[in-house]
């Protein structure tokens, strides 16, 4: 009996590496499957018009020239700097998109309070930047007009300039009923995001860049989620051409060193996964979850996978986004992108 317990006490030391300087519990409790995630996100899709799984068409002002940013691992907590940060970044450099890689916060729901606030406060910013008024108390958008009136802006308006900020669910997301609380500010776990880059296509319906946002956060991809990818829902309609694809997730596919142990997908879904994203032609897979820098391709798939940003996984100033720039020929450049903030000194 001995011998067991020192193997389970050795087994969850193992899984909690990925999980340093933050609460060890991320990793050991959550209290939703993947499959009712996914179950609920594909709900709350369909109940919206939503056909095949698409959260949201993001058009760009330009779309032979835009930009996307992908952090990961931001564990907020009392301190949201650093994800106010990337926030600004964003804005500053009218980014089309930001793209969070999960673990957004830890693990108590006070922070999804403070996550909430913040989150209102760039949609406000990002309503102002784009000559619109957002009202927080009814969390609709407005214009002025002539006379000062606010006029409540119709329906698809109201979904075209909602802030453009994404978010794969991570482990530590999901603890403490942290789903709940994360459902109400993203509302899905599970989707995709398309960019219409050519809407003159007279072959068909027009070309699309299409970003896919996986459910990973109990590091398996479950039944429902599982039955999807196969069906080549995510691929949507045929007439629609696929210019760029990029993917992301959570849970990391490859250890950055030999030496580092967390928790990745199990051995089949593993490898079911690197095998679909090349049959895709996938451009991009984006992964985080491990807090280690790593780059490599694998079946002809780039894959990045992200350091954490949280302050406290990484207190120093460094360059833990990437930013994508994606030019009209199809093709694209990717950048570090540098962070300054630095907690204050308690």
């Amino acid at each position: 009996m001995k011998k067991i317990y020192l193997i389970s006490i050795a087994a969850a030391g193992l899984m909690l590496t990925s999980c340093d300087k933050v609460s060890p519990t991320g990793i050991l409790i959550g209290n939703t499957s993947v499959d009712d995630r996914v179950e609920m996100s594909a709900s709350y899709l369909l109940l919206g018009g939503r056909e095949d799984y698409v959260f949201k068409v993001e058009i760009p002002d330009n779309p032979d020239d835009y930009t996307f940013l992908v952090g990961s691992d931001s564990h907020m907590t009392t301190d949201a700097g650093r994800l106010q940060e990337m926030m600004d970044i964003m804005l500053n450099n009218n980014d089309l998109m930001c793209c969070h890689l999960g673990d957004i916060v830890d693990t108590k729901p006070e922070y999804f309070s403070i996550l909430h606030n913040v989150l209102e406060d760039y949609r406000a910013k990002y309503a102002k930047k784009k000559g619109y008024i957002y009202n927080r108390d009814d969390g609709y958008y407005y214009v002025e007009d002539d006379k000062g009136q606010l006029v409540l802006l119709p329906k698809a308006m109201q979904d075209l300039i909602q802030f453009p900020f994404y978010v794969t669910v991570g482990n530590h997301d999901i603890t403490h009923n942290g789903w709940a609380l994360f459902k109400d500010d993203f509302k899905a776990s599970f989707f995709q995001v398309l960019v219409p880059v050519n809407v003159s296509d007279t072959e068909g319906k027009g070309t699309v860049d299409r970003f896919i946002f996986l459910d990973s956060a109990n590091g398996s991809l479950g039944s429902f989620q599982t039955d999807i990818i196969n069906s080549e829902l995510m691929l949507g309609d045929k007439d629609v051409k696929t210019r760029n694809l990029f993917v992301f997730t959570h849970t990391n596919f490859f250890r950055p060193q030999i030496l580092e142990i967390a928790s990745t997908f199990c051995r089949e879904e593993q490898y079911f996964l690197l095998e679909k994203f090349s049959q895709w032609k996938t451009d991009i897979v984006f992964a985080g979850h491990v807090h280690m820098w790593d780059e490599r391709v694998f079946g002809g798939v780039q894959h990045y996978t992200l350091e954490s940003m949280s302050e406290r996984n990484s207190p120093k100033p460094g360059d833990y986004l990437l930013r994508v720039h994606v030019k009209g020929d199809g093709k694209y450049e990717v950048e570090k992108v540098h962070m300054d903030y630095v907690a204050p000194k308690k």
